[in-house]
């Protein structure tokens, strides 16, 4: 099956009736919003995505056709793990404040 690999946004995190409406696509959440991912065969089958996210009253952010430079691997890892890291960062920023404030 060939097809082109689409993503799309949407507001929020899916409930369980959700995922399993959308099977065919790998979901994951990201702060304030689910990217939603897969291979599609067709425009028909895109649209009954769309359709399907509508009847769930789920908000689409956005949706894109991915070129290959974005399918080389899920399209969210790098935001994910720069996002872990500022809070990461921001953590060690507050701890080192707390640190030195107890220390006067």
């Amino acid at each position: 099956m060939s097809g082109m690999r689409y993503e799309f946004r949407v507001a929020g995190r899916l409930s369980l009736r959700a995922q399993q409406a959308l099977e065919e696509l790998t979901a994951v959440e990201v702060p304030t919003e689910t990217v939603l991912y897969g291979t599609l065969v067709d425009d028909a089958q895109v649209h009954g995505v769309l359709a399907r996210l509508q009847d769930l009253g789920l908000r689409v952010v956005s949706m894109q056709q991915c070129t290959s430079a974005t399918t080389r691997r899920p399209p969210v890892r790098e935001e994910l793990s720069d996002q872990r890291s500022r809070a990461s960062s921001a953590a060690m920023i507050a701890a080192r404040r707390l640190f030195t404030s107890s220390l006067r």
